[in-house]
């Protein structure tokens, strides 16, 4: 039987104690990859054009760039890769932005490495790691759309209200049951959707926001 292919990461982060550490922890996973460790940001890009990776895990406040120079150049040098950002912390507003500006995910720097590796292998699939109240934010800005660019199924504008509302939040309902599916078919296309819409208006919301 032919062993199943690693995703093939770059990581990105100018501290070397965590690029060193977290490529161990990677590379000890028997389905994941560290290609190379940039410690900044036109390494990265650079790199990524060289290797190829199936995924960019950055840090985004690297020396040469921060993520909104990042970002965009490791779109537009390799479309399809899928971007986890990652940061030791930010506003809300600032989080929604990277996701503007081309993630797929985010994570805080203080999680633990067991979740660090589930949203790598998430990211890696082509699923969005989005955290709640980051969906919550998204889901208020896409419904102000208007009615035809809401084209979803029932099942998805229903995950589409519940994405709404926190577990903190005396309206939220444990017993509710959404398809898993359909919440990441809602934030796939969210995420999707305003980066579409920042690309088409350069004054559109968040497009002030820095997260360099």
């Amino acid at each position: 039987m032919m062993a199943s292919r690693k995703v093939r990461i770059l990581l990105a982060d100018d501290n070397q104690a965590i690029r060193e550490t977290m490529s161990e922890v990677i590379n000890a996973e028997p389905d994941l990859e560290v290609v190379w460790a940039a410690a900044d940001g036109p390494e990265a890009v650079a790199q990524a054009r060289a290797l190829n990776p199936d995924l960019a895990l950055i840090d985004i406040s690297m020396p040469g760039g921060g993520a909104r120079e990042t970002i965009p150049r490791l779109r537009e040098a390799l479309p399809g890769i899928n971007i986890l950002a990652m940061a030791v912390g930010s506003s809300d507003q600032d989080v929604l932005q990277l996701f503007r500006l081309g993630a797929r995910g985010y994570i805080a720097k203080s999680i633990r490495i067991e979740d660090v590796l589930k949203a790598v292998r998430a990211v890696g699939a082509g699923e969005v790691v989005m955290p709640a109240r980051i969906q919550a934010l998204m889901v208020r800005e896409l419904k102000q759309l208007p009615a035809p660019e809401l084209d979803l199924a029932p099942e998805e504008y229903r995950a589409l209200g519940l994405l709404t509302v926190s577990p903190d939040n005396p309206e939220f309902l444990p017993h509710v049951v959404v398809d898993e599916s359909a919440v990441q078919q809602v934030l796939r296309w969210g995420v999707a959707t305003l980066q579409a819409r920042d690309r088409a208006s350069p004054a559109a919301p968040g497009a002030g926001v820095s997260v360099d």
